[in-house]
């Protein structure tokens, strides 16, 4: 029996929250507020054990009334004992408002506390880090200090000791406490924080340096390197030149740490775009290096900064050399593969295949020799050479399985310039160019490859074809004939539209999936939330209808074994704007519906979910303002984040659009948003602005090619135009077969196909 067959059969007495939550799940806080101010007069026995006080306070927080939600949270201090902390951190965040940080660090100190939930804990560790630097008491701090905290928190709070220790004078041991913890780690906020701290002291105090160097702390070297990390490469470039003659010249190098800030300053100019610079720094330290693989290692690095720098000359002959150092290394294969394009691409074919009979003798580079293969048929394929490629394609196919939907579509290209060629009707070639684009867009509808397969049926040598192919298959009957179908005549086609919507109407029938196509939310009422003792903090506040402060609860309320539920779970995370427990949620309630249903004909409540479109508004007017594409935008804040906020990468890329510091801040002072500071990047009204200002920036310079700017959003500006500079033809599926990183193909691949995606399910946001 279902669960909501059961709550039918038998109805608990009504909860007060019930009508709450209603109001919430409408949007109308106002309605939930007068709701609440009744109970909390009627019945405030029953108000005072749900924390009725501190839903009013978030409500009037919500309503903008601040003053209100103030008086409520102090109401809530003698209400509900789990929501106590959240009362306080509240209570907290309207001091820190009103400029008073003393009194919030002591409202706060209790709730950074391990027995305090996750979901709480971080924000309540950082509220008090803050409230402390503003002016808070540094003596609270100490049994702060002394509980057993998370590692991050308790990083957090080592920053906080610094800056205490150096209030009182003591900068020796504020740099202590900064050396110990960058030694513990330098990826995550709290060493970013450390750093900065840092470097305020080290200008400050000229000593402190030498002073730590005393007691076995480089400093110097410490910033740098976490500088580095957290893409701050003007001031790690700056620190590390400071250290590097503390790191010995032409001698090889000693330790794993030297080797470390050698290598990242040289890569701080890299990434700065001072690609000379940074080739010379390489060809300086890879003589230095103690075994093979890490000279391999920083003669590749050399070979690609030659390469950006237009010294395709010395770049070939540095990607050879990383080959000879280390034969059956990592990078041996990339090398072999990168020499081969810029061979083949300046037009000197024998040695490119003498070098692709290299990567042949491999066996552990199979990958590469397959790409080299494609690279070779696709470049004759664009100048309409025929009599080599459909060998290469093979090739490529055999060497790399994963390689056979770009094969099939570039076999159908082979096919339909074949029929090009011929000058007359040719119905036979003709077939084949369809049914290799065909397999290619069964294999995935909203590839790039496939969605320029798919504009080719339309076209006059292919139409023909694809007309009798599209009636062949959906005589057939079956689910893949009717998709085929629609593949090959599209929306513009009343025979297409008919197989697309047949296609549905059968998945909605059959067993398996019928339940997902008649998915709605769940009443509030009936939820079963209401039948179970709830006494853990987040699942009462997901009974208050605060679903972003009960967010951890909603999978074990709304579980993903029962998409009825779970469907309704995943839209309370995603109107709380908590977007990426969504997609998870919905993902794992919708796994028998996508493994048995291609993505056209899933359901809209599904596919909405999966690809959802929170921010919607601020999405669609940064894209107007800076005249990108809205549906883009939503792409790329799709793959790079799933819509949290607070993501942050281990490159330290943060926020929705996973922006490093250095283009941030540039970008921010270009567009009117000021100097803002690493943290600021995990605020959706920034981190959306700045990533629609980067999109057009890239398309404005790349000439309007959604592709490559794509392509220097994941992989830099200039890596995106040297693999331009690999093509013949400025078409995508030429760009798209000859990305050379692996992880930029599938950027372009997850973004290009999430586009299409929002442009189907949101046609309503129009592009500029």
């Amino acid at each position: 029996m279902s669960w909501l067959f059961a709550v039918l059969l038998a109805v608990p007495a009504a909860d007060v929250r019930v009508p709450l939550v209603e109001h919430q799940v409408a949007g109308s806080p106002r309605a939930a507020l007068e709701a609440v101010e009744v109970i909390l007069a009627e019945r405030p026995e029953v108000a005072a054990e749900v924390g009725a006080s501190y839903l009013r306070g978030r409500l009037h927080e919500e309503l903008g009334q601040l003053d209100q939600a103030e008086e409520a949270f102090a109401d809530a201090l003698s209400e509900a004992p789990a929501l106590q902390p959240y009362v306080r951190y509240r209570l907290a965040l309207a001091q820190e408002r009103a400029r008073h940080p003393e009194v919030a660090a002591g409202l706060i100190a209790s709730v950074v506390h391990p027995a305090v939930p996750p979901g709480l804990l971080g924000p309540a560790a950082e509220l008090f880090a803050r409230a402390i630097a503003g002016g808070g008491d540094c003596r609270i701090l100490t049994g702060v200090e002394r509980r057993p905290l998370p590692e991050r928190e308790r990083r957090l709070l080592r920053v906080v000791g610094a800056l205490c220790a150096d209030r009182r004078g003591d900068h020796l041991a504020a740099g202590q406490i900064l050396c110990n913890l960058l030694e513990g780690g330098r990826d995550d906020d709290p060493a970013r924080l450390a750093a900065e701290r840092f470097d305020e002291l080290l200008r400050r105090d000229r000593d402190l340096g030498p002073s730590l160097a005393e007691h076995g702390c480089d400093a110097e070297l410490l910033v740098g390197l976490t500088f580095h990390q957290h893409r701050q490469f003007d001031l790690s470039i700056l620190y590390l030149e400071r250290a590097a003659p503390r790191l010995g010249s032409g001698r090889t190098v000693r330790s794993d740490r030297e080797l470390d800030a050698l290598y990242a300053l040289a890569r701080g100019y890299f990434w700065r775009d001072q690609f000379a610079v940074a080739a010379d720094r390489f060809a300086e330290l890879a003589p230095r290096t103690r075994d093979l693989a890490e000279r391999a290692r920083v003669l590749y690095q050399q070979a690609r900064s030659l390469e950006l720098a237009g010294d395709w000359t010395g770049a070939d002959a540095a990607f050879r050399r990383t080959f000879l150092t280390d034969r059956q290394g990592e990078l041996a294969g990339p090398a072999v593969l990168s020499a081969l394009r810029l061979e083949w691409r300046g037009g000197r074919e024998a040695p490119a295949l003498h070098l692709l009979g290299i990567l042949m003798r491999m066996p552990e580079a199979r990958e590469y020799a397959s790409r080299a293969h494609l690279f070779l048929a696709v470049s004759d394929l664009v100048r309409g050479r025929l009599d080599r490629a459909e060998g290469w394609l093979a090739a490529a196919e055999r060497l790399d399985r994963d390689a056979r939907l770009e094969v099939s579509y570039w076999r159908g290209r082979l096919a339909e310039l074949r029929l090009g060629k011929a000058g007359v009707e040719d119905r036979e070639t003709a077939a084949r160019a369809v049914a290799e684009y065909l397999a290619a867009a069964l294999e995935d509808p909203y590839h790039p490859l496939a969605m320029d397969a798919r504009v080719r049926f339309s076209s006059p040598p292919l139409a023909a074809a694809a007309a009798r192919e599209a009636r062949s298959r959906a005589a057939t009957g079956t689910s893949e004939g009717l998709l085929a179908a629609w593949l090959l005549l599209g929306e513009g086609s009343l025979e297409g539209r008919a197989s697309r919507r047949a296609l549905a109407e059968r998945h909605a029938a059959a067993a398996a999936t019928a339940r997902f196509y008649r998915l709605v939310p769940a009443p509030v009422r009936l939820w079963p939330l209401w039948e179970r003792e709830l006494d853990q903090a987040p699942e009462m506040l997901l009974a208050l209808g605060r679903v972003e402060d009960g967010a951890s609860a909603v999978g074990r309320h709304f579980p993903a074994d029962d998409p009825a539920l779970a469907y309704t779970g995943s839209r309370l995370l995603l109107d709380a704007l908590r977007a990426r427990e969504a997609i998870l949620l919905a993902d794992a309630f919708a796994r028998p519906l996508t493994r048995r249903v291609p993505e056209p004909v899933q359901p809209r409540e599904v596919r909405s979910l999966l690809f959802p479109l929170p921010w919607r508004d601020r999405i669609a007017g940064e894209a107007r303002r800076f005249g990108t594409d809205p549906h883009l935008l939503a792409a790329v804040i799709r793959e790079e984040s799933r819509f949290d906020p607070r993501a942050l990468s281990p490159a330290s890329a943060r926020g929705l659009t996973q922006f490093v510091w250095l283009t941030a801040r540039r970008l921010a002072a270009e567009v009117g948003l000021g100097a803002i500071q690493p943290s600021d990047l995990y605020e959706p009204r920034i981190a959306i602005a700045l990533g629609a200002a980067y999109l057009a920036e890239l398309e404005g310079e790349l000439d309007g090619s959604v592709h490559r700017a794509l392509a220097a959003y994941n992989a830099g500006p200039a890596q995106a135009q040297l693999w331009q500079a690999y093509c013949f033809s400025r078409e995508l599926p030429e760009y798209y077969s000859k990305t050379g990183f692996a992880q930029t193909r599938a950027y372009l691949r997850k973004v290009l196909s999430s586009r299409a995606q929002y442009a189907e399910l949101y046609p309503e946001i129009e592009a500029p």
